[in-house]
């Protein structure tokens, strides 16, 4: 009886192995088939990003105008005094 016994209990044992093995790889499945999903996902927000990135600096960036009149210095200074505008929109965004 005792020997008959332990070979169902073995049986009964690798079954309960197999089956938790089996859930244990469908586990691992829904784990990857997620990351695949979550990646798409990051993939979609970066471009997304990027183009919103894009749009606000367009949005952003306005006309430079420089008078020929001016001498070099003061169109020099004219341009860090744009460009700080500019940076400074960016930074808030």
């Amino acid at each position: 009886m005792e020997i008959n016994e332990t070979i169902v209990n073995k049986e009964k044992n690798n079954k309960e192995e197999i089956t938790n093995t089996a859930n244990h790889t469908e586990n691992i499945e829904k784990v990857y088939k997620n990351t695949e999903n979550i990646n798409e996902r990051n993939k979609i927000n970066i471009v997304n990003t990027e183009e919103n990135i894009n749009k606000s600096l367009n949005n952003t960036i306005e006309p430079i105008y420089i008078r020929t009149t001016d001498s070099d210095e003061h169109r020099l200074k004219r341009l860090e005094e744009k460009l700080d505008k500019i940076n400074k929109k960016i930074d808030k965004k």
